[in-house]
């Protein structure tokens, strides 16, 4: 603390007032923190490095000094001049892990965020993670620093990582996207080389190991092999231990060995002897890898700066799912000496040792100086604070009406609810059967809330139906007597109150006296029992319309639906697939080759290779699928037969051998197969194809079993053409089939092989034939008109023509829709090097060349210039080059947004016409999708538990992931939104608070400012902060997380990128400030009080804390750093209001729960989401007027009010729409198709 600000302090102005302490105690005390300070600094002096991900620069400086020693500048791939985009990318981890050198036991996690600049700084200690870990009592160290995070879409650049060698002389940086590694001199500030490693694509590590000693660097790629570089001679070769896909490494010490992760198919850490290059021996593991089984681009590891302790990460799925299970290794003894897990909840972004810190005499206070000295007593102390605190609260008690400032006002509304009552009848009879009869056999419980979907009132109602039925033996038919409508409304009304006392209870009673004559109602009904009935009505539903209506787990946190639309958990709503067909949201028709794919790429099945490629119009491959070709692959192929993109951006791939037909995601990992041990009918006999449409159904041809088939996503069966095992050529037989289509009419397209014919049936009925028009069980192929011999694929294209690849006559053909061939190729002629023998699939690009593949090769054959342009074996694709024609290479436009090499130089009359027809559908499809989106969501789901008495309410609420703010009231109407039209452009704003003018102050965290909005127009009419830019100056933000206007017309916020709350001025002048991580480390939210007192949460290290204007801590709950679920613990709180009564109403995240807690730091009042009220991570929470709470969870997506008697009241959920465009900033147009 500087001295100037020493005297400041409350607490020492007490202690001097006291005559506790002198004046120049003080002064003395101050000035040794700086000496302390500048000593520090100078114990650390040593080189920092600097990686910059957005410029490719790398920096060094002199530390403490700060003075740039070099800079060298990386080579950029292509496509990183787009700035690194945080949003783009999902954190692997949340902390810096801190092991003990000696015993390796873990003493501390430091908070970890994703930062576009890397830090390090190389001490006498060693290396360590510099930037704000500096603040920090212990100091991370390790010599691996890895940007631990994944992208959320593919990525063919960064993240970078940079690695250093034990001396410090050798650095290298790691380009995963890209692949490639960059190695450098740090003496001499230059770039020795770099060295492509792998393609590009590939999120996993490129681990490195950098040695002095050998002068050799060392790389493993989740390939089978190590690549050693040779500094000296720029030679390389690769280790083959053979033993599997090879994970992170690390190098002991002496540099002798190297410790290696394999990954598959036998996880374990493999020792290699440098010496000779070969395996010394292998180390078990316990637990799963986290590279293989998540998205982690790779599996951590650490060494004790003196080389004794390895440390390495796996993790098991006990307790928790994914817990992390740390073992330590004696590294010089290369034996396994502990392990033990991490149950907190958190997983580690890197694992270092721990360093002590000189610097962190910065961090003392004053007063810890003067109390270490002996100077003051802590008796003296103990009196002086609590002398400061009774003012403090006694200032506070005479102001307790201002801590709601901070809070989003509530402009209430006089409304009157509908309560809904039951009829009087209903409960004379109740009370009647009580007293005559005694209690009920079954009496239900209380149980957690269930969503009962309404379909449960129809199955109640037929229960209460055929029990009256059985009782008068046939003569009371409820449902179907007209003159019964007056019994069956009462019965309806018994059934939707025993579905809503489902939500809440074991099961529900219905009593009902004289239904019909002297037929009575005595009816029970478990909720085990509705279950079954609303999963078989489901089933029984697809059945009888073909679709799916009602999945059994919720797509988006798979919790169980139980035949409800909307997931009472998470709020997804689920859109009935009928719906979806009407609007032409989604079509019935099968993927087709290029359908979801980037435009001008497609899909290469390479049989030979075992492997699946993306490829773009010029022949580069984006990605790749198979053994050795995407290292990180968890599935390899026997004989890939058939592969379609789905709009997951999943891969369905057929497996001819091995019979599997399966779901693969982008990073290799197998999400979805086939179950063919169902049952017997459920099994494959060599698989040819398999595609998808709208409705998640897959089609399948067993080609073996002579049929085709369409599943579910459970595997079961809801459709068969052809007869199981038999082959033949009657009405619902088919012989070797190698293609299906599901055209959008929903009419079949079948590829018939053994029959040499292709089939379209309407409703299993044959509409359409060409080939073996005599139908001949044996024979009836040939190459005339109306014949084919053994096709292997159909395709119907857009016009109504279709493609078909003709293999036993060697040729590729496509006809109109009345049969009549418009052109034909014959794979055999032609220059021999194209000459095919075993054509398989044929498709269409873009450019309007068709591609043809074979079992071996490819050619593209240009059907107007009738001859293949260019074509190469599949073992030769890597080297083979989409070349021009010398007389083609000058005529060239660009459609469909890819350059096409192909095309004539002016559209035909044709082409223009198609073009504005496609417009046409587009803007159809446009307007079809904001009519849905403003239909389906303009009202929230409200429910109304029981009949409470509710204040009016109208809310800002932040839905943070879709970027915007919603007006919501009781109803759940959301007649007002920011951030969906032209020019209202936000990024992942993270609060919004109500003024009294009714204007909006909102925190556009990822845009860097705060912004004033007129709710009336819609218009921005102040901001604070550069938007896009972060700024740490007077003039800008860094994520600010709150703002509050106050009532002086100052603005509070919360500037969270800077460490620091700040009170701005209207004339945007900083009046007041609170700064620094050594007392901010991650504010989320602050409000100032009527004491003129700050009250904010610090999400980071876990605590509420209120502070006077002078800084000085009067008030805290929660132990920094600490993290619990007890009476004294907070984990990462986002909220913290003053009431009226003193106490403090916090929102403590992520123990799913809000509390109060009083003066004293004691817990008064709780309610959590862990028990009887089920909620999850509540961000906000405010004191309602009556005394209810108010309780915003489940990422700002739902609204819960609840009784002081922890009753819940009302329930508000957002609904979950479907993407639509996102808003861009006004005067800008759309980006091209």
């Amino acid at each position: 603390m500087a001295a100037e600000n020493a005297f400041q302090d409350p607490l020492l102005e007490e202690l001097i007032t006291r005559e506790a302490i002198r004046s120049e105690q003080v002064q003395e005390a101050a000035d040794l923190i700086a000496a302390n300070l500048k000593a520090g600094q100078e114990a650390l002096s040593g080189k920092r490095y600097l990686l910059d991900q957005n410029t490719y620069q790398f920096r060094a400086f002199s530390y403490p000094e700060d003075t740039e020693i070099f800079q060298i500048q990386l080579p950029k791939p292509e496509g990183a001049d787009k700035p690194l985009s945080q949003n783009e990318w999902e954190a692997a981890g949340t902390h810096l892990t801190l092991f003990s050198q000696e015993s390796a036991k873990k003493v501390e996690d430091i908070a970890w965020e994703l930062s576009s600049e890397l830090s390090v700084l190389y001490s006498p200690q060693g290396p360590c993670w510099t930037g704000k870990f500096l603040e920090e009592h212990h100091l991370p160290l390790g010599h691996s620093f890895i940007w631990n995070a994944f992208p959320r879409q593919g990525m063919n650049n960064r993240p970078l990582d940079f690695f250093l060698s034990y001396g410090g002389k050798l650095g290298a940086v790691a380009d995963r996207g890209a692949g490639q590694v960059h190695i450098l001199d740090l003496e001499s500030g230059s770039l020795l080389k770099s060295v492509s490693s792998r393609n590009p694509g590939s999120s996993k590590g490129l681990n490195i190991c950098l040695s002095e000693k050998r002068k050799k660097l060392y790389i493993t790629d989740n390939s089978t092999g190590i690549t050693v570089l040779n500094l000296e001679d720029q030679g390389s070769h690769k280790i083959s231990p053979g033993v599997g896909l090879l994970g992170n490494c690390l190098l002991s010490k002496d540099e002798d060995f190297l410790f290696v992760l394999a990954t598959k198919p036998n996880p374990g850490l493999k020792v290699i002897d440098l010496n000779n290059e070969q395996m010394s021996k292998d180390i078990a593991i316990k637990g799963d890898l986290f590279s293989v089984n998540s998205d982690a681009p790779v599996d951590l590891m650490g060494l004790s700066p003196d080389g004794e302790n390895l440390v390495f990460m796996t993790y098991l799925n006990e307790p928790e799912p994914f817990t992390p299970i740390i073992t330590v290794i004696d590294a010089p003894r290369q034996k396994t000496t502990q392990r033990f897990s991490i149950k907190d909840g958190t997983r580690p972004a890197s694992l270092n040792f721990l360093g002590i810190n000189p610097i962190v005499a910065k961090n003392q206070t004053v007063l810890d100086v003067l109390l270490s000295q002996g100077l003051v007593s802590e008796e003296a102390v103990r009196d002086a604070r609590i002398a400061v605190r009774q003012k403090a609260l006694e200032e506070s008690m005479r102001q307790q009406e201002s801590q709601q400032a901070a809070v989003p006002t509530l402009d209430l509304e006089q409304r009157a609810f509908e309560e809904m009552q039951r009829e009087k009848e209903e409960v004379q009879e109740q009370d009647e059967e009580a007293e005559e009869g005694g209690p009920p056999p079954f009496k239900p419980e209380k149980a957690p809330q269930w969503n009962v979907s309404p379909v449960a009132d129809e199955l109640i109602l037929k229960i209460c139906a055929d029990n009256l039925y059985m009782q008068s033996k046939g003569q009371v038919e409820l449902l179907n007597d007209p003159d019964l409508t007056e019994n069956l409304m009462r019965v309806k009304s018994a059934a939707t109150r025993a579905r809503n006392e489902l939500e809440w209870y074991t099961g529900a009673v219905i009593k009902l006296k004289n239904v019909v004559e002297e037929y009575h109602l005595d009816i029970v009904i478990l909720r085990e029992q509705m279950e079954d009935m609303l999963h078989k009505h489901e089933r029984d539903s697809l059945v009888k319309a073909g679709l799916k209506t009602v999945p059994s787990n919720c797509p988006n946190c798979s919790k169980p639906l139980f035949g409800s639309y909307i997931c009472s958990y998470c709020g997804y709503e689920i859109e009935r697939p009928e719906e979806l067909l009407k609007r032409g949201i989604i079509s019935i028709a099968s993927i087709r080759p290029l359908d979801n794919l980037t435009a001008g790429h497609f899909l290469l099945i390479d049989i030979e290779g075992k492997r699946i490629l993306e490829v773009d119009e010029q022949k580069h491959i984006f990605w790749t699928m198979g053994k050795d070709m995407l290292t990180e692959a968890s599935i390899e192929f026997a004989f890939p037969r058939d592969a379609v993109r789905l709009a997951t951006r999943n891969t369905l791939i057929t497996d001819y051998s091995l019979g599997r037909i399966m779901e693969i995601t982008p990073s290799g990992r197998l999400f979805w197969e086939y179950d063919q041990g169902k049952s017997s009918e459920h099994r494959l006999k060599n698989p040819v194809r398999a595609t998808a449409n709208g409705l998640n159904h897959v089609l399948i041809v067993d080609q073996g079993h002579h049929r085709v088939i369409e599943v579910d996503k459970d595997s079961d069966l809801h459709m068969q053409y052809g007869k199981m095992g038999e082959a033949g050529v009657a009405d619902g037989m088919l012989n070797m089939p190698s293609d299906v289509q599901r055209l959008a009419n929903g009419n079949l397209l079948i590829t018939d092989t053994g029959n040499h014919r292709i089939l379209e049936l309407e409703n299993m009925q044959l509409v359409w034939q060409y080939g073996n028009p005599e139908n001949k069980d044996s024979g009836g192929y040939g190459l005339e008109p109306g014949y084919l011999s053994y096709p292997q694929s159909a395709q119907r294209l857009d016009n109504g023509n279709t493609l078909i690849v003709d293999a036993g006559n060697l040729r590729i053909l496509e006809l109109d829709p009345e049969g009549k061939i418009l052109w034909e190729h014959f794979t055999n002629s032609g220059p021999e090097e194209y000459h095919m023998d075993s054509p398989f699939r044929a498709t269409y690009l873009p450019n309007g060349v068709v591609t043809v593949l074979g079992e071996s090769s490819l050619f593209e054959y240009d059907t107007r210039e009738k001859k293949v342009v260019w074509g190469c074996q599949m073992s030769d694709f890597e080297k083979a080059k989409a070349v021009l024609k010398t007389e083609q290479a000058t005529k060239r436009f660009v459609k469909h947004g890819v350059r096409n090499p192909y095309m004539r130089l002016e559209k035909s009359e044709e082409e223009l016409a198609a073009a504005s027809k496609s417009e046409a559908v587009q803007a159809l499809i446009a307007k079809r999708i904001s009519s849905m989106r403003t239909s389906t969501s303009n009202k929230a789901h409200v429910t109304l538990l029981g009949k409470p008495t509710l204040d009016p309410l109208q809310f800002y609420l932040v839905e943070r992931t879709k970027n915007r703010v919603l007006q919501v009231d009781r109803e759940g109407r959301m007649d007002w939104r920011y951030g969906e039209k032209e020019g209202e452009v936000l990024l992942k704003p993270h609060s919004c608070t109500r003024m009294l003018s009714g204007h909006i102050l909102v925190a556009d965290t990822d845009q860097h400012r705060v912004i004033e909005i007129d709710p009336k127009t819609a218009k921005i009419v102040w901001q604070f902060g550069e938007t896009g830019k972060a700024l740490n100056d007077n003039k800008g933000l860094n994520r600010p997380r709150w703002a509050q206007r106050l009532g002086n017309g100052n603005t509070l916020i919360v500037d969270q990128g800077n460490s620091r709350i700040f009170e701005l001025s209207p004339t945007n002048e900083i009046v007041w400030i609170y700064e620094g991580v050594e007392h901010l480390t991650g504010p989320y939210q602050a409000s100032k009080l009527e004491s003129g007192n700050i009250l904010f949460t610090d999400w980071a290290v876990h605590q509420v804390l209120e502070i006077s204007q002078e800084g000085q801590v009067v008030w805290k709950f929660g132990e920094r750093k600490t993290s619990g679920e007890d009476g004294q613990h907070l984990s990462y709180p986002e909220f913290a209001s003053r009431l009226s009564n003193g106490n403090t109403l916090i929102a403590d995240t992520r123990n799913d729960r809000v509390i109060e807690v009083n003066s004293e730091a004691e817990i008064v009042w709780e309610c959590s989401g862990r028990k009887e009220i089920k909620y999850g991570s509540p961000s906000y929470a405010q004191r309602m007027p009556n005394g209810n709470t108010l309780i915003v969870h489940s990422h700002n997506r739902q609204i819960l009010e609840v009784s002081p008697e922890l009753k819940a009241l009302w329930k508000l959920m957002l609904p979950f729409e479907r993407p639509a465009a996102p808003a861009r900033p006004s005067g800008t147009e759309p980006s091209p198709a």
